[in-house]
């Protein structure tokens, strides 16, 4: 029986000379895990074209887990880690939104975890908008 963890975010593989197989076994159980969004691969091996391709599903399987977790968090006004989000006016500039990466400034409003950092611009996250309303605009299909 093969069991998928639904809880592992980050899986770090560095300084384990791993080759095609284990590049290709790890994309494939990325296929149906839904929660890992960093993967750490340092000092790979040689690997093939096959490898390579394995390589590149990863990166996406990554993103696409990403995108899922924004948007379900942005859907419940939480942060990544169910922190809920408070609207408050920023007290300094330097952030961006972590939803579309526009620039915020010092006094903008915006829904904030000071907890984790994360902050969400209001054309993201409009308001007005009720819980569960927000429009997903990256997650793949």
């Amino acid at each position: 029986m093969f069991r998928v963890n639904k809880t592992i975010e980050k899986v770090n593989l560095s300084y384990n000379q791993i080759g095609d197989e284990g590049v290709k076994a790890l994309a494939s159980a990325m296929e149906i895990n839904e929660t890992i969004t960093v993967v750490q691969l340092d000092k790979l091996a040689m690997l093939s074209d096959e490898g390579h391709e394995a390589l590149k599903d990863i990166e996406r399987f990554c993103n696409r887990n990403k995108a899922r977790m924004l948007e379900a968090a942005v859907r419940n006004r939480q942060c990544l880690c169910g922190h809920d989000l408070r609207l408050e006016e920023l007290p300094n500039g330097g952030h961006s939104c972590d939803r579309c990466d526009g620039s915020l400034s010092q006094g903008e409003r915006v829904y904030r975890c000071w907890t984790c950092d994360f902050d969400l611009c209001l054309d993201c996250l409009p308001e007005d908008a009720p819980v569960g309303s927000i429009v997903p605009t990256n997650a793949e299909p």
